[in-house]
């Protein structure tokens, strides 16, 4: 077991893509990442007001995720 990130509060999805990131959305804060492979800096692809399970979309390649606050899906282009 390795642990591959600390500090997120509230994992809803975690998914790897094809690119080996993990792209992870965090409920309460609302907060969608993207964490590349081999220790490189995590980046924030979108602050929501909430986040849910997301769907990683390989064929786009794009996450598909819910904002249960707002009432809205969220495309983000991966």
């Amino acid at each position: 077991m390795q642990i591959i990130a600390t500090g997120y509060r509230s994992g809803a999805g975690v998914e790897t893509d094809k690119a080996r990131n993990l792209d992870m959305t965090e409920g309460f804060p609302g907060k969608i990442w993207q964490i590349p492979p081999a220790g490189r800096a995590p980046i924030l692809l979108h602050q929501a007001p909430s986040a849910a399970d997301h769907f990683l979309d390989t064929t786009h390649p794009e996450l598909i995720v819910p904002d249960s606050k707002a009432g809205q899906l969220l495309f983000i282009s991966l």
